[in-house]
């Protein structure tokens, strides 16, 4: 892996459990370029989390979000973003949602290594491969998913704090 992009759309309580997730990846790839899709409202937060990670944005293909737009516009939107992220070259996406979206998402880019998290609604079909979220009948994290995801691509977690770097 030299150029990761980590997706996940929504949620700021998930990027924060998330954001442990960035650190094991820099761990066992110090060299690569690690970059996060999010809704724009949570770029800046996800590059809070870690000076690691560049977030990109845009106006991704978003059916609930087009309201009375045409077709073509959403087909327009799905061309651009397509063609403006898939132009930075990632060869693995992480899809730590595992929705249609976030995997439709993962599809365009045409990553050669597309892994998602419990997919479903048919994401799971848009996948190379497809994580389970694992047992949680005893965690004792607050969301196990993340750190399951984490052993399973065989990435350091003896340490999984959660972080979010604060503004002076």
């Amino acid at each position: 892996m030299e150029r990761i992009l980590l997706i996940r759309l929504s949620a700021v309580s998930d990027i924060i459990l998330c954001s442990p997730m960035i650190a094991a990846f820099r761990r066992r790839y110090p060299e690569a370029h690690i970059a996060s899709l999010t809704d724009q409202a949570q770029g800046e937060l996800m590059e809070r989390i870690s000076s690691w990670v560049k977030s990109s944005s845009g106006p991704r293909p978003n059916g609930r979000r087009c309201g009375g737009e045409k077709h073509v516009t959403l087909l327009n939107k799905i061309r651009w973003f397509s063609a403006v992220i898939r132009a930075r070259g990632f060869d693995t996406t992480i899809d730590m949602q595992g929705l249609l979206e976030s995997g439709i998402c993962s599809r365009v880019i045409h990553a050669p290594t597309r892994i998602g998290l419990g997919p479903h609604d048919g994401s799971q079909y848009l996948m190379t491969q497809v994580v389970d979220k694992g047992d949680d009948g005893d965690a004792v994290t607050i969301d196990p998913e993340y750190p399951h995801l984490t052993e399973t691509l065989d990435l350091q977690t003896e340490s999984f704090p959660m972080r979010v770097q604060s503004d002076p």
